[in-house]
């Protein structure tokens, strides 16, 4: 999620279809390689196809585009806060982060465990998720004329709510029952 909101602002910020092509054509040479090792031929043949029809006349932008990173593209998008608060804290326990939390052996110890810490850092990635995703919404809403802020401002106060309850009662830090 807080690839394709880096992403969407990437884009967005392109007036012709240049950077959406770029980014179809990588999409197309994932779907590729996944059917390269498979060894499906015939899939990956049509997925490189599509590619090539993407880059076609915009050969030097997909050269350059293939050597920028994920980092790179949110500075240029001015959403560096996302990658760096939201998407590299969701990814390290995808790459290597909980390599360390399953691997025995495991403290006896009372206290956090390195178990409890893989738990929190899920946590806060769906925290930070929601936040994206009501970005996302309102991004959509702002493109699409649907003017849904209103609809979406209240998903955000909800989701405060939810975040605010006392986990002993069941209250939020106003003194109101929260009810789902």
């Amino acid at each position: 999620m807080a690839e394709c909101f880096i992403c969407s602002h990437w884009v967005s910020r392109d007036n012709g279809e240049t950077r959406a092509r770029l980014l179809s054509a990588d999409g197309y040479r994932s779907r590729a390689a996944y059917h390269d090792f498979l060894e499906e031929t015939e899939h990956a043949a049509t997925w490189r196809g599509m590619q090539r029809q993407q880059i076609e006349g915009i050969q030097p932008e997909w050269e350059a585009f293939k050597r920028t990173s994920l980092e790179q593209l949110a500075s240029l998008a001015n959403t560096g806060e996302q990658y760096c608060k939201i998407y590299r804290l969701a990814c390290e326990a995808a790459h290597m982060g909980d390599l360390m939390v399953y691997a025995p052996p495991h403290s006896q110890e009372p206290g956090l465990r390195l178990s409890d810490l893989s738990m929190l850092r899920a946590y806060i990635s769906l925290q930070f998720g929601i936040i994206l995703a009501c970005d996302l919404l309102h991004d959509a809403s702002d493109a699409l004329g649907m003017r849904a802020d209103q609809q979406i401002e209240g998903l955000r106060e909800r989701w405060r709510a939810i975040i605010a309850v006392d986990s002993a009662g069941g209250h939020s830090e106003s003194g109101g029952t929260v009810s789902g």
